[in-house]
């Protein structure tokens, strides 16, 4: 299998501090290691090999794209409700059947693991990786051009 993270593109060098900076001008702290790769990688820039289609394996994940970038992500986290904020979880994913979205948690002992919110359902998060790297690592691509 291919690694996804090839599909991703860099930050560039001279833009490396824009992380501090967007953390300064929301007041809010990214957990070590998302904030290492986005200082690494551009969120939002996860585009499928030609003729593929992205996915995530867990089919109750409903995976559908990292569709903003941090900026709009941090904006977006201000306007959360307060049950998301009491719980310190940042959503950086969009799901196709889940309207909670696929999260961060941003602090205490689950710090910069990876959750899907089920609104539905008691034990509202399920756990889904122990890190933003490990969640990108899970991703596949489908090959749908020979259909």
């Amino acid at each position: 299998m291919k690694n996804i993270f090839g599909n991703f593109d860099l930050v560039p060098q001279n833009e490396k501090g824009y992380v501090e900076e967007l953390e300064k001008e929301f007041n809010i702290s990214l957990p070590p290691v998302f904030k290492t790769f986005c200082k690494t990688f551009i969120l939002n820039s996860l585009k499928p090999d030609e003729g593929h289609h992205i996915f995530h394996p867990d089919e109750n994940l409903a995976f559908d794209e990292i569709k903003y970038d941090l900026r709009n992500l941090m904006k977006s986290y201000l306007n959360e409700s307060d049950y998301i904020k009491k719980f310190e979880m940042f959503k950086f994913a969009t799901s196709q059947i889940h309207s909670g979205g696929i999260l961060i948690s941003l602090r205490g002992k689950n710090i910069d693991k990876v959750f899907v919110d089920i609104e539905n359902e008691s034990g509202r998060f399920r756990f889904v990786a122990e890190s933003i790297f490990d969640f990108i690592t899970q991703i596949q691509q489908y090959d749908y051009s020979n259909e």
